[in-house]
């Protein structure tokens, strides 16, 4: 299989239409890249914050949750109790 493409007629290779020739589509084409992985790393620094702030805060409520938990179980295994006693 040839590198040139049947469907352009000039003859030219994909790289030759790709890889600019001169040194200003070499630096639009660096500056392309550069815009590309900066924005990526922008969505992927608020994707990592955004899971952070979310496990923080889960972290912050988990002890008042356990003991509110706790205190609830208390609460019934003492009815319970009574009830049992009172039966």
């Amino acid at each position: 299989m040839s590198a040139r493409d049947p469907f352009i007629g000039d003859g030219v290779t994909w790289r030759e239409r790709l890889v600019p020739r001169t040194v200003l589509g070499m630096a639009v084409l660096i500056l392309a890249f550069a815009v590309g992985s900066a924005f990526s790393g922008v969505v992927f620094y608020s994707y990592y914050q955004f899971r952070k702030d979310k496990s923080d805060s889960y972290i912050k409520n988990f002890n008042s949750h356990r003991r509110s938990c706790w205190n609830k179980c208390n609460t019934e295994m003492d009815n319970n109790k009574r009830s049992l006693y009172i039966n």
